[in-house]
């Protein structure tokens, strides 16, 4: 996965470092966000059963 990101990152903000930042940061929260809920998910779901 981290092969890909690279090459998106570094790809589509080709010369710009701010874009290069800024896509990195999207990809960061993404990743925050997604494993947050799923933590809270699975919280939950040991917590109902």
């Amino acid at each position: 996965m981290i092969p890909l990101v690279i090459g998106y990152v570094g790809g589509y903000a080709e010369g710009s470092h701010k874009k290069a930042i800024q896509y990195s940061l999207v990809f960061v929260l993404g990743l925050t966000v997604t494993f947050t809920v799923l933590g809270i998910i699975a919280g939950a779901m040991g917590r109902l059963f």
